[in-house]
C-alpha cells in the first residue's frame, strides 16, 4: 500500500498488490427500532409512453446494487404502483446521502496536472481552502435565512476557483466508467476515517499504471475530481517511474462523513438508470420485527 498526501489534508492511498485491505463497513444492527421508508418516482420513458415492466425490473436491480455499495444490508425493495419504487432500510442511515446515491450519478475524473502550473496550483489551492472555510462560517451564521447574498457570493467565488483549478489539469485519463466496484470503508489505519475503496476494470488498471508512471517524480499531481471539484491531488513518488502503480485498486480517504463516503461509493460503482428518479416520500416508521 502506498499512501500519498493530497490537498486539503486528504490522503490518497494506492494499493499496488490489488488487494482490498480495508473491508467495507456493512454490519447492520441486530434490529433497528425504526426503518427509513423511501418512495422514489420514475419518470416516463424517453419515448413518452408507459414504462415497460422490464424497465421497472432494471431500475429495482440497479437500486439494490447501489444499496449494496452504500453498505446496507437487510433492506427491502418493491414496486409501488406502475411507476414508483418503495424501499425500507435501517432508520439510522444518513437519509440525504442515501437519496443522493440512489437518484444521482457522480462524475469521477482522474486528470494529470499540466506542466508549468505548480505555482498557480498552490495559489488556487489556498484560495479554495480559504473560501470553503469562509463559506462554512457564513452558512452557519445565515441559518434560517433564505437566499443570503453573502453566501451566494461566496458560492459564486468558490465555483470560479474550482473552475480555475480544473483548468490546471489535462483532460481526464480515467472516469467513473473505469471503476468496476467501490465500497465505503472505515479505515483504522488513518485514525478511524471514512474512505472510498475503488477497484478498476482490467483495462483501466493498465491506464492507471501508465498515468502514475508518467507523473512519478515530476512534482505534478494526479487530480481526482468529483463533479468538477478537486477532492484529492497526490504527487506520485519517483519510485514508480519505471512501472507506475500496478494492481488496479485505490482508496481515497480524508474528511468524509460516513454518509458522504457511502454515497460516493454507491455513485462510483453505479450503472446508468434507464429513467430518472425523484424522491416522492420519506418517513421513519416503526420496525414491526423489533419488539420493545
Amino acid at each position: 500500500m502506498v499512501s500519498l498526501s493530497g490537498c486539503s489534508s486528504t490522503v490518497y492511498q494506492l494499493f499496488s498488490d490489488g488487494s482490498q485491505v480495508v473491508e467495507a463497513v456493512r454490519e447492520a444492527t441486530a434490529c433497528s427500532p425504526q426503518l427509513l421508508s423511501l418512495r422514489l418516482g420514475i419518470a416516463a420513458d424517453p419515448a413518452g409512453g408507459l414504462l415497460e415492466q422490464a424497465y421497472m425490473e432494471e431500475v429495482i436491480a440497479e437500486l439494490e446494487h447501489r444499496l449494496d455499495s452504500f453498505g446496507l444490508k437487510g433492506y427491502e425493495t418493491s414496486q409501488w404502483g406502475e411507476d414508483s419504487v418503495e424501499l425500507f432500510v435501517d432508520g439510522s442511515v444518513d437519509a440525504a446521502s442515501l437519496v443522493q446515491a440512489l437518484t444521482q450519478d457522480a462524475k469521477l475524473e482522474m486528470r494529470p496536472q499540466r506542466m508549468g502550473t505548480e505555482v498557480d496550483f498552490q495559489a488556487v489551492r489556498l484560495q479554495i481552502d480559504a473560501l470553503q472555510a469562509e463559506l462554512e462560517q457564513s452558512e452557519v451564521a445565515a441559518v434560517g435565512s433564505d437566499n443570503d447574498p453573502a453566501v451566494a457570493e461566496l458560492q459564486k467565488q468558490l465555483a470560479q476557483a474550482q473552475a480555475d483549478m480544473l483548468a490546471l489539469y489535462d483532460p481526464p485519463q480515467l472516469v467513473t466508467e473505469d471503476v468496476d466496484e467501490a465500497y465505503a470503508s472505515l479505515d483504522g489505519a488513518s485514525g478511524g476515517q471514512w474512505s472510498v475503496s475503488m477497484e478498476f476494470t482490467t483495462e483501466a488498471a493498465e491506464k492507471f499504471a501508465e498515468l502514475t508512471r508518467n507523473l512519478a517524480g515530476t512534482g505534478r499531481s494526479l487530480g481526482l475530481f468529483v463533479d468538477g471539484d478537486l477532492i484529492s491531488a497526490p504527487a506520485i513518488d519517483v519510485s514508480f517511474a519505471k512501472e507506475g502503480i500496478t494492481g488496479g485498486s485505490a482508496v481515497i480517504s480524508g474528511n468524509f462523513t460516513a454518509g458522504e463516503a457511502q454515497a460516493l461509493a454507491a455513485q462510483f460503482s453505479a450503472r446508468p438508470l434507464p429513467v430518472s428518479l425523484a424522491l416522492l416520500e420519506q418517513q421513519l416508521v416503526n420496525n414491526p420485527d423489533c419488539s420493545e
